[in-house]
């Protein structure tokens, strides 16, 4: 529920009006400040959650006009989040004006004549101690929310921020009990200073665990993940289970999938601003995607989120010897491209390409000039230690630039024909005047 202002100025009569008046109003900008930065999403934000727009506009094909649209409105998100950053910059400053006129007007009272206040919700009572100092510490009144809060515990850790305006502890507010967010389970409180200073404080965020957001809102939805929820934890050995076999596309026998498989956790964005990663242990999902690679020497397993409901990358591994004999029928070093002479498309592999590291991104080659002559593929701009290539009939490898320093004049012949303009036609007008 919206919080209202306090009583307007007109209804101010006498010091304690004034000064309850100040508390509430100091009291209300905090408490807006917290409520309205919690929803107001960073620069950095907006900015990624249209760059994610564009992402998926060109995965799908979008292209042009929709592009640019989604890059207008990114320039506005960024636009309006300055715009509100200053307004709560300003809101921050009336709360810090109104503490401090709540700290000028308290210092006119005497200290030794006990005060009560009218017992409101949200007010303050200031009582006299035994040795004649003030309790200036808000008092709940029987009623109000802060004595009924049945939210979460401020963590620990709260207390461990320091006042910016005078360097002391930080403390929670009374007076505004902390509210947890039903969406995703964020919770936050204000913050005040301990030691009175006037300064308007600053709001502390955190997540609350399962439990207590059950005991807040009841049941939590299946893709609300919140500490101490079983699907961030690996599954132990004996809750894993996985389907029969075949596997994968190719259909092929089951392999043992190792354990660091059960450990991988789903990055996948999720959120309003797609700004926090998932965090779920992915499910091993060999049905959907399972092969063996003999060039790598590895089996491949994909995966499901069980939170996302998305399939996203796969965890690689490689074989043992006998595994690979096993599966291959011959030892890694005796690999060769595979050629199907029954299928038009393929063939016979003369050069092979691949990355260094990982002997990944393999590329086959039916001929030189489709390696050396590609116009899709420069091999001068390819740097020591990067890719790999071999000539199968001979079983020769050069590092690429030894390649290209090898075969000097084919590649420079490719770059010639490829720098030549093309000859300039009259086919166009032909074809008008036919």
């Amino acid at each position: 529920m919206p919080q209202e202002l306090p009583v307007t100025s007109t209804e101010i009569i006498g010091l304690e009006a004034a000064i309850n008046y100040a508390c509430g109003l100091s009291a209300y900008c905090t408490h807006t400040f917290g409520q309205v930065s919690a929803m107001v999403p960073t620069g950095d934000e907006a900015a990624a959650s249209c760059e994610q727009a564009q992402a998926d506009l060109a995965a799908g094909g979008v292209t042009g006009d929709t592009l640019t649209d989604v890059a207008s409105v990114q320039e506005q998100m960024t636009g309006a989040v300055a715009d509100l950053n200053a307004a709560l910059a300003q809101l921050e400053v009336a709360g810090a004006a109104a503490a401090s006129l709540q700290t000028e007007l308290e210092s006119h009272r005497g200290v030794k004549d006990a005060y009560n206040a009218t017992p409101d919700a949200g007010s303050k009572e200031f009582v006299t101690t035994e040795d004649g100092t003030l309790n200036a510490e808000p008092q709940p009144t029987p009623g109000s929310t802060a004595m009924n809060n049945t939210g979460p515990a401020v963590p620990a850790e709260a207390g461990e921020d320091r006042c910016p305006q005078c360097g002391a502890g930080m403390c929670p507010d009374p007076a505004w009990p902390a509210e947890v967010r039903e969406s995703d389970g964020s919770a936050s409180v204000s913050l005040r200073c301990s030691a009175g200073c006037g300064s308007p404080g600053r709001l502390y965020r955190w997540q609350v665990s399962r439990e207590e957001y059950q005991a807040i809102y009841g049941e939590v939805p299946d893709n609300l993940l919140l500490p101490g929820d079983d699907r961030l934890l690996p599954p132990p050995p004996d809750a894993r289970s996985l389907p029969p076999g075949p596997w994968g596309y190719f259909k092929v026998e089951p392999s043992p999938i190792p354990d660091e498989a059960w450990e991988v956790a789903c990055t996948n964005k999720v959120g309003r601003w797609r700004t926090r990663e998932c965090g779920a242990i992915l499910t091993p999902d060999p049905k959907r995607v399972f092969y063996y690679d003999e060039f790598t020497s590895s089996a491949t397993v994909g995966f499901r989120c069980p939170v996302c409901k998305v399939s996203l990358e796969n965890f690689k591994w490689p074989l043992t010897l006998d595994q690979h004999y096993a599966i291959f029928g011959r030892s890694p070093d005796e690999y060769v491209p595979e050629y199907d002479p029954t299928d038009e498309s393929d063939f016979q592999a003369l050069y092979s390409m691949w990355q260094t590291k990982d002997r990944g991104m393999l590329t086959h080659f039916a001929t030189i000039d489709e390696l050396a002559g590609g116009p899709d593929l420069d091999l001068r701009a390819i740097g020591p230690g990067e890719f790999t290539i071999k000539h199968w009939p001979t079983g020769a490898t050069w590092d690429v630039p030894d390649f290209v320093a090898q075969h000097e004049q084919v590649i420079a012949d490719y770059d010639k024909f490829y720098a030549e303009p093309e000859p300039e036609g009259d086919d166009e007008d032909e074809d008008e005047d036919e």
